[in-house]
């Protein structure tokens, strides 16, 4: 099964249809595993003690280096899966702008989801530091 799974060459119009669906799937999968470790990491950076915590920007700067992750965790997936064993270059050419379409797509769901789980929290939770709500 696992070797099914890894040589999955696109050769007919039908496995590009179905190939496609597959990289839009492992994206969304791929930003809610990217959310659920930028809270695990968030989570486990101490607060610093005294009048400058700068753990916020700790957490932030982690934010965005996972946000990168699940830019980069798409492509590769779907690059060992599909793109690699397929050898018709029609199809290579059509899978990698799915690709690439689906590896923003995300970022942005990742980002989205990540930017609205930060905002919801109260202020005291590690979570509402990484976008902290500016006083007016």
């Amino acid at each position: 099964m696992l070797n099914l799974i890894l040589n999955a060459a696109i050769k007919t119009p039908a496995d590009l249809t179905a190939a496609t669906v597959s990289t839009y799937v492992y994206a969304a999968i791929v930003a809610v595993v990217c959310v659920l470790l930028m809270i695990v990491i968030a989570n486990a950076i101490p607060s610093e003690t005294g009048a400058r915590d700068n753990s916020g920007k700790t957490r932030r700067l982690w934010f965005f280096l996972i946000m990168v992750l699940a830019l980069i965790a798409p492509l590769a997936i779907d690059y060992f899966i599909y793109l690699k064993p397929t050898r018709a270059l029609n199809f290579i050419n059509k899978y990698m702008m799915q690709m690439c379409i689906s590896a923003v797509v995300s970022a942005v769901l990742y980002f989205i989801i990540g930017f609205a789980i930060c905002k919801m929290q109260s202020t005291k939770n590690k979570l509402a530091s990484i976008f902290p709500k500016k006083d007016r």
